[in-house]
């Protein structure tokens, strides 16, 4: 190794010499003569050091996805299978997360389920597995040769043998370093899943029932599965859980409840709602944190019921004094959505609530059911910015009185706020304004 480094200093040393010789004097005789010394330096230096020089090599973006799932699933239920994506280049793949847990989205997916023997295009279905798209996230990687799986699921399928087939299509974003739209997602296929979809009434019970274990601890995945895809059996089998001994199953089951269209509900549902909110607010030796949540979905379910069974359990909500306050201006947002006339009493009692949220909230929902009294009510809290950052949603409450001389102009005179949010709201009930003022112009038949 020795003798290398003194070849080396020698080389270097006769290259500068050669180049202090020539550098002044150089001219198109002598050019070549540098040129050729210093290649030939860099090439010893090179083959000395036993490197091979070369431009480094650009990382890629690749992966390859298996699918797998039970062979044999009950018809009239979701389809649910495993893909497992494996990174196969030399970069890593990004990806957003909104949570609940940290897998990608099933929105990067689509479903491709054939019947066999079937001939023609096959039909692509849309996945869901129960994560978030919007709000608040942050970004994970899967690095090279890292794999990662995700749970998918696809709407119920008729009886038969069908080959499934999951892929993802390629997705690009700007980079902001080289402002160019770079690969962020590569494209992927998996083989076919044979899959037999069976009419059998055990298989189907069994599956029901894991799948109302899964919704009860709160499984992501489980929980959007039964607000997206409507069992009578799993909602009873959820609405029965609102009266039960655990605050999580009866959040859980009261979580995607709310989602379900009122139609969709089984009848004894305000009975349990009520009698679930009345033993919310009895006082308790141990509180769990599952129960201030808990309160707000039982009160966006009355909501969407709007019965008379649910009402006074929900009047006893907006009032209470021990319960965390988010619950209470929430309920009061429910209670709005009730028609019984002896709601705008409550709202207007509401309206003058020591919290600022609360009387927002009974505002808001006096301007929904149409009364007057709501005006000098939102016009206050305008005024006075209570609660901070709300003052577009009183503004919105007030183009439920286009003909009203004070709405109107407080809404036109919000269009030139310093504040952009606040004018984007002031446009929005500006145009709604408009709307109902033309809707009021046309005559009966459409003339």
């Amino acid at each position: 190794m020795r003798w290398r480094q003194k070849i080396g200093c020698r080389i270097k040393r006769s290259i500068n010499m050669k180049m202090t010789t020539h550098i002044g004097r150089s001219s198109g005789s002598h050019a070549w003569i540098i040129a050729a010394v210093m290649a030939t330096g860099v090439g010893l230096g090179a083959a000395m050091r036993g490197v091979a020089e070369s431009p480094p090599s650009t990382p890629t973006k690749a992966c390859a996805i298996e699918t797998a799932g039970a062979p044999i699933q009950p018809a009239g239920l979701p389809v649910s299978v495993e893909v497992t994506l494996t990174n196969t280049g030399t970069d890593s793949i990004w990806y957003w997360c909104g949570g609940p847990a940290d897998y990608p989205s099933a929105g990067k997916f689509t479903a491709e389920p054939t019947p066999v023997g079937a001939a023609g295009a096959a039909q692509r279905v849309e996945c869901f597995n129960g994560q978030y798209v919007k709000g608040s996230g942050r970004f994970y990687d899967i690095k090279p040769g890292a794999s990662k799986k995700v749970p998918l699921t696809i709407g119920a399928l008729a009886a038969g043998s069908y080959d499934l087939i999951v892929q993802c299509q390629e997705e690009k974003m700007r980079s902001p370093k080289t402002g160019v739209d770079e690969v962020s997602w590569p494209a992927a296929r998996a083989k076919a899943l044979r899959l037999t979809i069976t009419d059998d009434a055990r298989l189907t019970a069994t599956v029901r029932d894991s799948w109302v274990q899964r919704v009860l601890a709160g499984e992501p995945l489980a929980v959007q599965m039964a607000s997206h895809w409507q069992s009578p059996e799993v909602t009873a089998r959820l609405v029965a859980a609102l009266n039960g001994d655990e605050d999580k199953a009866a959040l859980c089951a009261a979580g995607v409840l709310w989602h379900l269209p009122p139609a969709e509900l089984p009848k004894e549902t305000a009975a349990a709602v009520a009698k679930a909110i009345e033993a919310g607010l009895r006082p308790r030796d141990h509180y769990t944190s599952a129960q201030p949540t808990l309160l707000i979905y039982l009160a966006m379910v009355a909501g969407n019921l709007g019965s008379d069974e649910a009402l006074p359990a929900m009047v006893k909500l907006t009032h209470a004094e021990n319960v965390f306050h988010e619950a209470r201006w929430r309920a009061v947002q429910s209670l709005a959505r009730f028609s019984q006339p002896q709601v705008t009493d409550e709202l207007k009692a509401l309206a003058n609530d020591k919290e600022d949220d609360v009387r927002s909230a009974a505002s808001i929902g006096l301007a929904q059911h149409g009364d007057v009294a709501a005006i000098p009510l939102l016009l206050d809290l305008i005024e006075k910015d209570t609660p901070h950052g709300w003052r577009g949603y009183h503004l919105e409450a007030l183009a439920h009185f286009p003909n009203d001389p004070r709405a109107a102009a407080a809404i036109e005179g919000a269009l030139k706020d310093p504040d952009a949010l606040t004018r984007s709201y002031a446009e929005r009930a500006w145009d709604a304004v408009k709307a109902a003022r033309a809707k009021q112009k046309v005559a009966p038949g459409g003339k």
